[in-house]
C-alpha cells in the first residue's frame, strides 16, 4: 500500500487505514528487509528506489523532503540533523581542498566560525565580504571557487542580500548561488525566483517552530547544471539534475552521518501545517514592536529591515513581500545595559533560539558571536552594547509592555 505522502509503505501488513492518516505516520525503524539480495543490490547501486537504513533514508523524512521541495519549487531536497549539518554537508560536497568559496561577512556565528575556524583545517578558504556590496563578490571569484553563501537576512545583523544580483554573478562565473533562507522561511520567500542554485534551512527554527526538534534541510533548486563542478561530473553522468543531492547523500549523510531524526522530522511536518499563520503573527508583532520603540530613549539605535531607515529596507520590501522577519536588534550604550535589560524580562525568554512561539533575547556578542575576535564581530554588525530579540507570537500588548519596563529599569 502507499501511504499519505505516496511514498512506499514500510507498515506490517496487517495495519490498514480506513481513510487517509490526518497526520504523517512516524516510521521509527531502524532498517527495512527487502524482498532479495538482487533488490538490495538494486538500491544501493542506485538503479532502484527504496528505503534501507533510515541513516540513508525513511518514509518520514521523504515525506518532509518532498514537502521542502514543493515549497521551495525545487526538484528535490535532503534532510540533515542541523542546518549547520546542512551548510556543512553543502560546502563538503561542492568543495574540496585547495578551492575556495566567496561569502558575505555577515553571518550566523555558528556558521561564520565553521567557515573560517574549521574549514581552513581541511584546506578550503573562505573569503568574507560586505553584503551589501556584489561587485565584491565577483572581484573575490578565480578558478577555484565553487559556491557564494549568504543569508536572506543575516543573523543578528539584519542586513538583507540582493540574490538578483548576487545570481548573475553565480551565474556568470559557473558556480551555484547558495542561500540560508532560515529567517525568511518559504512563506516570506522563495530564492529560486532570484536564481539561487541551493537553499539550506535550518528547520529547528521558525519551519518547526515549536522549540522541540533539531533539523536541517538542503534543496537543490534545479537551476544549475551540476557537471559544471568538477567534482560532480561523474555525477552528472549517473544522476543528471540530481547530482548533487546524490553527493551529498553520499559525503554528508551516508558517510558523516548527519542524518536527521524521523521523530524530529514529524516533529517538523506538524509545524509546518501552522507556518503560515505563525510568520504572518512573528513579523507583525516585530513590526508593530519596531515602530513603537524606534524612539525610545534608551534605545541608541533600533535595526529592522521593515522600518523606512533601514538601509535595505526598499531591497528586503520588493523581495520579501512586505514582511521583513521576526528578529530586531538594539543598542543600548554598553553591555551592562544589555545584562540589566535582559535580567528584567520575565515573559521573553533568555534563550539562543530563534523561531520558537515565544519571545527570545539575547546579548549576542557574548553568546552565538562570542568565539569571534572584535574585528569579526563588528563586519557581522555585533557590538558589545547590542541584544537580539527574536519575537514570538504573544500578545503584543504584553510583549510592548514588558520590553517597555524593562527598558525603564536599565
Amino acid at each position: 500500500m502507499n501511504n499519505p505522502d505516496g511514498q512506499e509503505s514500510h507498515f506490517s501488513p496487517d495495519v490498514t487505514y480506513r481513510g487517509k492518516p490526518s497526520a504523517t505516520p512516524l516510521v521509527e525503524a531502524t532498517a527495512f528487509a527487502r524482498e532479495s539480495p538482487e533488490e538490495l543490490e538494486a538500491i544501493f547501486a542506485g538503479r532502484e528506489f527504496g528505503h534501507l537504513y533510515s541513516r540513508l533514508s525513511n518514509p518520514t523524512l521523504a515525506a518532509l523532503e518532498q514537502r521542502l521541495t514543493d515549497l521551495e519549487g525545487g526538484i528535490g531536497a535532503a534532510t540533515t540533523a542541523s542546518g549547520m549539518a546542512a551548510i556543512a554537508a553543502t560546502v563538503l560536497t561542492l568543495a574540496r581542498a585547495g578551492d575556495s568559496i566567496v561569502t558575505s561577512q555577515e553571518l550566523f556565528g555558528g556558521t561564520y566560525s565553521l567557515f573560517s575556524r574549521l574549514l581552513p583545517d581541511y584546506g578550503i578558504e573562505s573569503r568574507f565580504l560586505p553584503v551589501r556590496r556584489p561587485k565584491k563578490f565577483s572581484d573575490a571569484i578565480d578558478k577555484n571557487t565553487r559556491m557564494i553563501f549568504v543569508e536572506t537576512i543575516s543573523n543578528p545583523g539584519l542586513r538583507v542580500a540582493d540574490l538578483n544580483a548576487l545570481a548573475e554573478i553565480a551565474s556568470d562565473y559557473k558556480i551555484p548561488l547558495v542561500v540560508d533562507s532560515t529567517v525568511t522561511t518559504p512563506l516570506l520567500f522563495q530564492p529560486a525566483k532570484e536564481g539561487a542554485g541551493i537553499v539550506i534551512h535550518s528547520t529547528t527554527k521558525f519551519i518547526s517552530g515549536h522549540g522541540d526538534a533539531v533539523g536541517g534541510c538542503v534543496v537543490d533548486c534545479g537551476g544549475y547544471s551540476w557537471d559544471k563542478n568538477p567534482h560532480l561530473k561523474e555525477n552528472y553522468s549517473e544522476y543528471g539534475e540530481l547530482a548533487f543531492l546524490a553527493e551529498l547523500r553520499w559525503r554528508g549523510i551516508r558517510t558523516l552521518g548527519a542524518n536527521q531524526s524521523p521523530a524530529n522530522a514529524r516533529l517538523t511536518l506538524r509545524g509546518l501545517k501552522t507556518l503560515g499563520t505563525r510568520i504572518k503573527r512573528h513579523c507583525n508583532n516585530s513590526l508593530r514592536l519596531a515602530k513603537q520603540l524606534r524612539d525610545h530613549p534608551e534605545i541608541k539605535e533600533l535595526n529592522y529591515p521593515g522600518l523606512r531607515e533601514h538601509p535595505d529596507h526598499e531591497l528586503a520590501k520588493k523581495q520579501f513581500n512586505n514582511r521583513y522577519g521576526a528578529i530586531l536588534t538594539m543598542k543600548l550604550g554598553t553591555k551592562e545595559k544589555c545584562f540589566k535589560f535582559l535580567n528584567a524580562l520575565h515573559l521573553i525568554k533568555n534563550m539562543v533560539n530563534i523561531g520558537d512561539t515565544c519571545s527570545m533575547a539575547i546579548h549576542p556578542a557574548s553568546t552565538i558571536c562570542r568565539d569571534l575576535d572584535p574585528d569579526e564581530k563588528r563586519a557581522m554588525g555585533v557590538t558589545e552594547d547590542l541584544v537580539r530579540i527574536c519575537v514570538g507570537l504573544e500578545d503584543y500588548e504584553e510583549l510592548k509592555k514588558e520590553i517597555v519596563e524593562a527598558l525603564n529599569k536599565v
